[in-house]
């Protein structure tokens, strides 16, 4: 018997009910959840601010990296279990992979942006890779679904 493997991203799209509980795409609901994520995985203080389209959540713990050695990059790409959070429960990034357009994460303190997703602006880094209310932060993360729509 053959296996055949699926992709995340792909099957994510195409079931997006059993994921999102809808079959739209709300951001507000895709920031809240990886704000859970965050609490979920260590955080005790976590921020979510909505300005000029980016939906910015930062945390005072590296929850991306929190319980694995993976690359970074490959969190965003895979099913990934949100251990502690239930039977069948998914660690959520993999929803913004799939359904928004451009996704940076950073460490505040060390101001290095990673895109992992689309692209980043200038204008973006200049007015909130260092600002003052992610300082109490040792991860970031931004994402947003430009005017034109979905990516899919």
């Amino acid at each position: 018997m053959e296996i055949n493997k699926i992709d995340p991203i792909l099957h994510i799209r195409q079931n997006k009910k059993m994921y999102l509980g809808r079959e739209d795409v709300n951001q507000d609901f895709l920031a809240t959840n990886i704000a859970d994520d965050a609490l979920v995985l260590g955080a005790s203080t976590v921020v979510i601010k909505k300005e000029k389209g980016w939906w910015i959540i930062a945390a005072d713990v590296d929850w991306l990296m929190a319980g694995h050695n993976e690359d970074l990059k490959a969190i965003f790409q895979k099913i990934l279990p949100l251990k502690n959070a239930g039977q069948n429960a998914i660690r959520r990034e993999v929803l913004l992979t799939a359904f928004v357009d451009d996704i940076l994460t950073w460490n505040p303190k060390i101001s290095e942006m990673e895109v992992i997703k689309g692209e980043s602006t200038r204008e973006f880094e200049a007015n909130y890779q260092s600002e003052v209310l992610f300082k109490f932060a040792k991860r970031a993360l931004a994402f947003r679904i430009k005017e034109s729509g979905l990516c899919i």
